[in-house]
């Protein structure tokens, strides 16, 4: 078996989404759910040649509830990448981006409801908040974007540090200090011990 490849038992629903599958157009291929969520940031190689390894022993499990059942994902993101995702990027109209991390179970409206108070008081954008709150990987954010808002990707500062070398900021103290470039390390930003001595 690939390591993207997956065994999805024969029952009335799976043959519906094949079915529906079928009928989309050419252009919007559904990518195996490994594939997908590796993409995305969601799971690692190791985690998803794991869950394969147990479909191997329990067939009659799909990959996305092995995952579930790891405890790597939540359910309902499997049956969103599964069942809409494909719907999804072939749509010509787009919801904001916090419907989609909700409707996933990637993001809950607790923290769609923080993110947007903030985005309000600051202006910055959604999906960087949701990143620099540790709220979301950079990675699904990037995914997000490049699948659903292209236009939006290319002006992602998270798109340009995946893509290349760690982008640098340069700080200093006095005027007689000298500037020191250092990466940037969302994670550490709202750590106080980050930018105290």
């Amino acid at each position: 078996m690939s390591l993207y490849q997956e065994n999805y038992p024969h029952s009335n629903k799976s043959r519906a989404i094949n079915h529906s599958l079928g009928q989309q157009s050419q252009a919007v291929k559904q990518k195996p759910i490994g594939k997908l969520l590796i993409e995305a940031g969601l799971v690692s190689k190791t985690q998803l040649e794991l869950a394969l390894q147990d479909q191997e022993n329990f067939p009659n499990l799909r990959l996305g509830e092995i995952m579930a059942m790891r405890g790597w994902i939540n359910s309902q993101t499997a049956d969103f990448f599964v069942e809409d995702w494909s719907n999804i990027i072939s749509a010509d109209n787009r919801k904001p981006l916090g419907e989609y991390l909700a409707q996933s179970a990637i993001l809950e409206a607790q923290q769609i409801e923080k993110i947007l108070a903030k985005q309000k008081d600051t202006g910055v954008r959604f999906g960087a908040i949701a990143v620099m709150q540790g709220l979301l990987r950079s990675t699904t954010l990037d995914f997000f974007l490049d699948h659903l808002f292209p236009q939006e990707a290319s002006t992602s500062p998270f798109v340009a540090m995946n893509r290349s070398e760690s982008p640098q900021v340069t700080y200093g103290g006095d005027e007689d200090e000298e500037f020191v470039e250092v990466p940037i390390f969302f994670e550490e930003w709202e750590q106080e011990s980050y930018w105290e001595e």
